[in-house]
């Protein structure tokens, strides 16, 4: 992972983050520990929920935590309350010893000693706006009553608060605009238009960031937009209410009482333990860049070392060094180096997608970001290629891509996008998997030495291809302008180092200034000092370029270093720009008894294999060959008597498979389309994979029931939104198809079930079809806020094959469906075979249980 250093321009704050929080645990085996690295997070609000999700209890609001977390101004009580913790965090934190002895030491880590010296000085800061003369702090005060009428939204109105309310989102955009207007107009979350005269103080949280001694707080910040909305639009149990008489009030007072729900949650956590007891619950902070750290965790969990090479951030000199007492090798819990789940929040928006995928140690992924249409349109121009190839490339592929579906609603985006027409704004969360947790339970091993020692043979010939096909291009115009820099860093990160006379033969003299240097290194320091005043008349229009910068041109430092082939100081020939750049890669798509090429297409792609060891002479020409799938990942190819198997990294359907034989040179091309479903059968999409003696979810999040809020259908007038809402997790493709018992995709007829018995068990439909094979017991209908999706709160009793056990289902089928209420789906052969699978895993996704040593599923 690495990015372009680039000049900051014009910076915003984000103290609340712009998106709404999710709990990071949720892709992760029940029951077990995680380490979870928030990356780009700079607010508790996920670990809060994260927390939350995992409790059960409620509790009155702490008003005056939830003010100084929210509000641009305080009250005297809330204001004093920070100032006077403010005043007991920096006596703590003089160093970290003295941290880690403290009362907050045992829970609250802190990875660098630099990451304390910083929060340190902020809190200093804090302190500060309340020792400062009467006219200093005048002076304050109205430069930060104008930085805040200043940061407001130029245009409006500002509605995208609305996507928190998910599935009824319709229902909160003109509540959304009018608090977007209070709050920046009042500076505090109300639902009156005028600030209290007692509220007077600023906040001086918001007074100091990165951007400097300012309020610069992003224009698009909300609270609002920090809670799950769902739950004050949707008529609450006991309730008819219609979402449209819901006020701003209501919306207010559920956010208040979330907040409070996930302070005490954690609270709780908390008080259950000490500096003296092992803390189950620990949060490790750092100030810097987040792909410093990355490469700063990776690098000590490699070579064993605190001490880093990689600077805390860009235009910072000093490097990361990791707490001793945490990450060194003689402590006895050592901090993580490596995470079961890695959440990026919207990093990829900033740094780009394929820094943030590169060389990721997790099981799960988390990034999200605003694309257009859609993310299948957007992402693959991000990632400079098709999803597949690049999940060869790095090992990782989104869960939806290859499920075909996603357990979270979209809804707010695409009625957006109806009502407005602004493709830009599709806010987008993805989870990513390890190609290797996918396959985990087929049971195969893609690679072996001979594949290591394979790959290997010839890497110095390939390089040299490689380097010689750069060197001579003509696609790009400027292209071989950075071809020096490509060198440096593949010789950096030991991977090629491109030789002086390949590239210069015989033509280049030594340089006057290294004439006495007794060795010429590969690559040489070269600093640049630059007059700040020849950068200042660049600043107004850096400020106007926006967020992240895209102004590569004037990424010149007033001091710069820089590392370059050494070769540059060779130089001489300006035609060497003539040189244009483009790099051809040919992949492997699958290593096994034998090679192959890759071949992906953006559109109907395509694995292309070609044999390069025939199994042995073929004497019978006449023989027609036939591929079997061995399983999702797996061919076996047989000739006569013949046979050979081979293995893939993304699942392929054998079923397609077309052939060229060449009969003389005795090889034969297998060419196998992907296959975008999950499974040896079309019935296994939802796998549920045994790991360390208990079971993890793939493709689906787990829920917690206690925590979903359930919601009335006594109204059916209340629910206009909930079909729209199920109707939508149809495709447009999907929905084109003609819908019958059976469609031709199990995939659909399960989402026509599903979306069937939403519909009656909200009361929005009445038709009934025949056929049975299980019975659910629908308790409650939930909001699943985090997922923007509503789930249902269901007993399952399903068939056997045992006669007695038959016999038993259908005396009580037969007296439930007499005289009840209880509704009949229909469904063919294979979507009852995916129904089987299904109800495992929607099974599993909610399980509060341990599984037991004989659970036939473990």
């Amino acid at each position: 992972m690495a990015h372009p250093v680039l000049w900051r321009g014009k910076t915003f704050f984000y103290p609340i983050g712009i998106h709404l929080q999710f709990a990071s645990h949720r892709i992760f085996v029940q029951l077990k520990k995680a380490d979870i690295l928030l990356l780009g997070c700079g607010d508790p609000r996920h670990i809060l929920y994260t927390v939350y999700t995992k409790q059960h209890w409620l509790t009155r609001m702490r008003h005056k935590f939830g003010n100084i977390f929210f509000h641009f101004y305080l009250d005297k009580a809330s204001h004093d309350l920070l100032i006077s913790q403010c005043r007991k965090l920096v006596q703590l934190s003089r160093s970290l010893d003295s941290w880690n002895n403290g009362p907050y030491g045992h829970f609250l880590h802190m990875c660098t000693g630099d990451t304390l010296a910083e929060l340190r000085r902020l809190w200093q800061l804090y302190v500060k706006t309340t020792t400062c003369s009467p006219s200093e702090a005048k002076a304050f005060q109205s430069a930060y009553a104008a930085d805040v009428k200043a940061s407001k939204a130029k245009v409006g109105p500002v509605c995208t608060a609305g996507r928190a309310a998910g599935p009824l989102s319709m229902y909160a955009l003109k509540i959304a605009g009018n608090h977007y207007n209070i709050y920046w107009e009042t500076g505090i979350c109300s639902a009156v238009p005028k600030r209290p005269s007692e509220v007077s103080y600023p906040n001086a949280t918001l007074a100091y960031s990165m951007v400097g001694d300012k309020f610069a707080v992003h224009y698009g910040t909300d609270p609002l937009a920090c809670f799950h909305l769902a739950e004050a639009f949707a008529p609450a149990v006991g309730s008819a209410r219609h979402p449209e008489k819901v006020t701003l009030e209501d919306v207010i007072s559920v956010c208040k009482t979330q907040f409070s729900r996930w302070c005490t949650s954690v609270s709780k956590v908390l008080r259950s333990q000490g500096p003296s007891s092992p803390s189950p619950f620990i949060i490790r902070c750092f100030v810097g860049d987040a792909l410093s750290l990355c490469q700063a965790l990776d690098y000590s969990h490699i070579t064993k070392s605190t001490s880093t090479p990689f600077p805390l951030a860009p235009w910072k000199t000093a490097c990361i060094t990791l707490d001793p007492s945490a990450y060194g090798t003689g402590t006895q819990s050592p901090a993580p180096t490596m995470f079961n789940v890695i959440d990026t929040s919207n990093l990829l928006d900033h740094v780009g997608v394929l820094n943030i995928l590169v060389r990721t140690p997790s099981a799960t992924l988390y990034t999200e970001g605003l694309f257009g249409t859609s993310p299948g349109d957007t992402l693959p121009h991000q990632l400079c290629g098709d999803f597949a190839i690049i999940g060869l490339l790095l090992g990782l592929i989104p869960v939806s891509f290859v499920s075909q579906f996603t357990n979270r609603s979209n809804m707010y985006e695409l009625f957006a996008q109806a009502t407005d027409g602004n493709p830009n704004q599709n806010h987008e969360r993805l989870s990513w998997k390890l190609l290797g947790s996918m396959v985990k339970h087929s049971g195969i091993v893609h690679y072996h030495r001979r594949s290591f020692r394979r790959m290997i043979t010839d890497w110095d010939s390939t390089m040299n291809m490689l380097h010689d096909k750069i060197r001579n291009d003509r696609t790009l115009l400027t292209g071989i302008n950075f071809y020096q820099d490509l060198c440096c860093q593949m010789h950096l990160l030991g991977i090629f180092t491109v030789e002086l006379d390949e590239v210069y033969g015989s033509r280049f003299e030594w340089p006057i200034v290294f004439r006495d240097w007794k060795t010429f290194p590969q690559t040489v320091c070269v600093v640049l000092v630059i007059p700040r005043v020849r950068i200042q008349p660049l600043l107004p229009a850096l400020d106007e370029a926006g967020t992240p910068c895209v102004a590569t041109v004037w990424n010149l430092p007033s001091r710069g270093v820089v590392l370059t082939p050494s070769f540059v100081c060779f130089e001489q020939d300006s035609a060497v720009g003539r040189f244009r750049l483009a790099i051809h890669l040919t992949m492997n798509a699958g290593v096994g008894a034998f090679p192959y090429s890759s071949v992906l297409r953006r559109r109907g792609m395509q694995i292309s294999g070609r044999s390069y060891e025939a199994p042995g002479p073929v004497t019978n020409s006449a023989l027609t060959p036939t591929v079997d799938q061995v399983s999702m990942h797996s061919i076996a190819i047989a000739l006569g008597d013949k046979s050979l198997q081979s293995h893939f990294l993304l699942p392929i359907d054998a079923k397609k498979a077309r052939f060229r034989i060449a009969r003389k040179s005795f090889y034969i091309e297998v060419t196998l389309p992907l296959k975008l479903a999950l499974g040896e059968t079309d019935a296994d999409m939802f796998p549920v994979i045994p790991k360390g003696g208990d079971l993890a979810l793939w493709n689906m999040h787990r829920v917690n029931l206690d925590q979903c809020v359930p919601f009335s259908i006594a109204n059916r007038k209340a629910l206009d939104w909930v079909n729209p809402h199920i109707y939508l997790m149809l495709s447009d493709r999907e929905r084109r198809i003609p819908h019958g018992l059976m469609t031709g995709s199990t995939l659909l007829d399960v989402k026509y079930t599903i979306h069937s018995m939403f519909r009656h068990a909200s009361g929005t439909a009445s038709d009934q079809t025949p056929s049975i094979f299980a019975m659910l017991y629908i308790t409650d209908l939930r909001l699943d806020v985090g997922s923007h999706a509503i789930v249902a709160d269901a007993w399952v009793m399903p068939s056997s094959p045992s006669s007695a056990k038959v016999k038993a289902f259908n005396k009580v089928s037969g007296h439930v469906m007499f005289g009840s209420n209880m509704k009949q789906l229909g469904m063919g052969a294979e979507e009852r075979k995916a129904w089987v699978h299904l109800l495992v895993a929607a099974t599993e996704r909610c399980r509060t249980w341990e599984h037991k040593t004989n659970c036939e599923y473990r």
